[in-house]
């Protein structure tokens, strides 16, 4: 669901997240629409502390057996210590509404790693709390630089293209 998020998630997650999640408990999302700002910003090496804050929406959130949940937004607030374009990675919190009044809050724990391919990054965590509660999360998306570039200039704001997978 966060997927998003990672919207994310999340580090250098920011951006518009397009796929669809399908999961061994019925669960399915599709995503748009992420933004990221890391401060102080990520190089390809980590520079110390790190601060993560996203906004995403997700649409078409739908468990097996119930209604589908409309118009969800977010947030997500992450730290690090180590997170670098190439490496390292970043935990927190996520928390997601729905249009729908059917729909409680959801909420839970992300985590964002950096792969060994440039502004290429895995998104896991478990939603806890509200609609989907129960439900993991897990993907793989690229972040496309908007402000910055990992290497002349920390990278501060990104977008996310093509999620790939990611399952609920």
């Amino acid at each position: 669901m966060l997927a998003t998020a990672m919207a994310a998630v999340g580090g250098a997650t920011v951006g518009t997240l397009a796929s669809t999640a399908s999961a061994a408990t019925g669960t399915t999302c599709s995503a748009s629409n992420a933004t990221a700002t890391i401060t102080p910003g990520i190089k390809f090496t980590s520079t110390g502390h790190q601060s993560v804050a996203a906004t995403f929406s997700i649409t078409g959130c739908k468990k097996a057996g119930s209604p589908p949940a409309t118009g969800v937004s977010g947030t997500l607030k992450m730290t690090s210590s180590n997170l670098a374009c190439l490496s390292g990675s970043a935990s927190g919190t996520f928390s997601a509404k729905a249009n729908n009044s059917a729909k409680s809050p959801a909420s839970g724990t992300i985590t964002l790693k950096a792969t060994s391919t440039a502004l290429k990054f895995t998104i896991s965590g478990k939603v806890t709390k509200g609609f989907l509660s129960g439900s993991a999360i897990k993907g793989t998306f690229n972040a496309t630089p908007v402000k910055g570039n990992c290497s002349s200039s920390p990278l501060t704001k990104a977008t996310i293209k093509n999620m790939g997978s990611v399952s609920l």
